[in-house]
Protein backbone atom coordinates (compact mmCIF):
# COMPACT_ATOMS: atom_id res chain seq x y z
CA UNK A 1 0.00 0.00 0.00
CA UNK A 2 1.36 3.42 -0.93
CA UNK A 3 0.22 6.88 -1.90
CA UNK A 4 -0.23 7.47 -5.61
CA UNK A 5 2.55 9.48 -7.27
CA UNK A 6 0.22 12.33 -8.14
CA UNK A 7 -0.38 13.07 -4.45
CA UNK A 8 1.37 16.07 -2.88
CA UNK A 9 1.51 16.69 0.87
CA UNK A 10 1.90 19.94 2.78
CA UNK A 11 2.64 19.74 6.50
CA UNK A 12 0.70 22.13 8.69
CA UNK A 13 0.50 22.70 12.46
CA UNK A 14 -2.88 20.96 12.57
CA UNK A 15 -1.86 17.97 10.44
CA UNK A 16 -1.40 17.70 6.70
CA UNK A 17 -3.05 18.91 3.50
CA UNK A 18 -3.25 16.22 0.82
CA UNK A 19 -3.55 17.49 -2.75
CA UNK A 20 -4.41 15.29 -5.72
CA UNK A 21 -2.69 16.96 -8.68
CA UNK A 22 -4.84 15.06 -11.18
CA UNK A 23 -8.30 15.78 -9.80
CA UNK A 24 -7.28 18.97 -7.94
CA UNK A 25 -9.14 17.73 -4.87
CA UNK A 26 -7.88 18.59 -1.41
CA UNK A 27 -8.09 16.40 1.69
CA UNK A 28 -7.22 17.85 5.10
CA UNK A 29 -6.41 15.71 8.11
CA UNK A 30 -5.30 16.10 11.72
CA UNK A 31 -2.04 15.01 13.39
CA UNK A 32 -3.11 11.37 13.72
CA UNK A 33 -4.05 11.25 10.04
CA UNK A 34 -0.67 12.79 9.27
CA UNK A 35 1.02 10.03 11.26
CA UNK A 36 -0.91 7.35 9.38
CA UNK A 37 0.02 8.91 6.03
CA UNK A 38 3.68 9.13 7.07
CA UNK A 39 3.65 5.47 8.11
CA UNK A 40 2.12 4.54 4.74
CA UNK A 41 4.93 6.50 3.06
CA UNK A 42 7.43 4.50 5.14
CA UNK A 43 5.97 1.31 3.66
CA UNK A 44 4.40 0.06 6.88
CA UNK A 45 1.55 -2.45 6.81
CA UNK A 46 -1.83 -1.71 8.35
CA UNK A 47 -1.01 -4.02 11.26
CA UNK A 48 2.29 -2.20 11.87
CA UNK A 49 0.50 1.16 11.79
CA UNK A 50 -2.10 -0.04 14.29
CA UNK A 51 0.58 -1.47 16.59
CA UNK A 52 2.67 1.71 16.53
CA UNK A 53 -0.31 3.99 17.13
CA UNK A 54 -1.49 1.74 19.97
CA UNK A 55 1.90 2.23 21.61
CA UNK A 56 1.80 6.02 21.10
CA UNK A 57 -1.78 6.79 22.11
CA UNK A 58 -4.01 5.87 25.00
CA UNK A 59 -7.14 4.00 24.09
CA UNK A 60 -8.37 0.56 23.31
CA UNK A 61 -6.47 -1.16 20.55
CA UNK A 62 -9.75 -2.21 18.92
CA UNK A 63 -10.85 1.43 18.64
CA UNK A 64 -7.49 2.43 17.19
CA UNK A 65 -7.77 -0.44 14.71
CA UNK A 66 -11.25 0.72 13.66
CA UNK A 67 -10.06 4.32 13.28
CA UNK A 68 -7.07 3.31 11.15
CA UNK A 69 -9.21 1.15 8.86
CA UNK A 70 -11.78 3.94 8.55
CA UNK A 71 -9.09 6.48 7.65
CA UNK A 72 -7.51 4.15 5.08
CA UNK A 73 -10.96 3.48 3.60
CA UNK A 74 -11.38 7.25 3.17
CA UNK A 75 -8.04 7.45 1.35
CA UNK A 76 -9.12 4.57 -0.91
CA UNK A 77 -12.50 6.17 -1.67
CA UNK A 78 -10.69 9.34 -2.68
CA UNK A 79 -8.44 7.20 -4.92
CA UNK A 80 -5.28 8.37 -3.13
CA UNK A 81 -3.78 4.91 -2.51
CA UNK A 82 -2.42 2.17 -4.69
CA UNK A 83 -2.06 -1.30 -3.28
Amino acid sequence: MELKRRIKLKDEKFGVVVFDTETEKVFVTNQVGKEIINKIKEGKSIDQIIEELSNEYEGEKEQIRNDVYEFIDQLKKMDLLKE
